[in-house]
């Protein structure tokens, strides 16, 4: 799967439940980690990716990363 091939909005948030970004249209891979300018701190952050397959069906990943300096 190669998220760049397909519409799709990232939505990215901290362990309170916090927006980090704004919503990504059409991410590619392409978040450098900042939140206004700045590192977010180190930490376990959530996402959300929505985007439509090949068939048309809508697909939603969840998950978790770590970022460590």
């Amino acid at each position: 799967l190669c998220i760049e091939d397909y519409a799709n909005t990232v939505e990215i948030y901290d362990r309170w439940n916090q927006a980090v970004t704004t919503k990504f249209t059409n991410y590619a891979n392409n978040w450098d980690g900042k939140r206004g300018g700045v590192p977010v701190p180190e930490g376990v952050y959530f996402y959300v990716l929505n985007f439509v397959n090949d068939l048309g069906e809508p697909i939603t990943l969840k998950g978790y990363f770590n970022i460590l300096y």
